[in-house]
């Protein structure tokens, strides 16, 4: 059973204050999503460093994807084919990132960054649409964690004003 006293100093009968537990789920799950958005980074950042072969490619294809929404509209994203050359043997890879409008063209030539130790290893220069990923993880654990420290604060504030 919960008892109210008449203030904002709202507890369960065993006395632990709602606040502080909400608080400290906020802060967990924006820690959570920090460290992965940081992560991601942080493999895009190996995936960058290791990819220092160059190549010209060729866009042979747009890939089509659905998107849904929260409301369940459906729409079309799309992710560039290329292929490129690498000493002797041709490689055909495409982008993670689908995304509407695409910013590439079929038959559109574009530079690729690739792993010399694994060519079909990739990057295709100006596709950065994972970096907002990584941003937008970052920036939700941290508004998630500030949230979570508000409730933190003024649940053991109003556990000091009990007793």
């Amino acid at each position: 059973m919960n008892e109210w006293d008449g203030n904002v100093n709202f507890r369960n009968q065993r006395g632990k204050n709602p606040l502080l537990i909400i608080g400290i789920v906020f802060t967990i799950v924006g820690l959570t999503f920090m460290i992965v958005g940081m992560i991601m980074l942080i493999n895009a950042k190996k995936k960058t460093d290791a990819c220092t072969g160059e190549a010209k490619a060729t866009v042979i294809m747009l890939d089509e994807a659905y998107s849904e929404d929260e409301d369940g509209h459906k729409s079309k994203v799309y992710a560039p084919v290329v292929e490129y050359t690498v000493g002797d043997e041709t490689y055909t890879e495409m982008s993670p990132v689908h995304r509407s409008p695409c910013k590439f063209t079929v038959g559109q030539t574009v530079m690729v960054h690739y792993d010399p130790a694994d060519p079909h290893v990739m990057i295709i220069e100006g596709d950065d649409g994972t970096k907002f990923l990584y941003i937008l993880f970052m920036g939700m654990g941290g508004f998630f964690a500030l949230i979570g420290l508000v409730f933190d604060i003024s649940g053991v504030r109003s556990k000091r004003e009990v007793l």
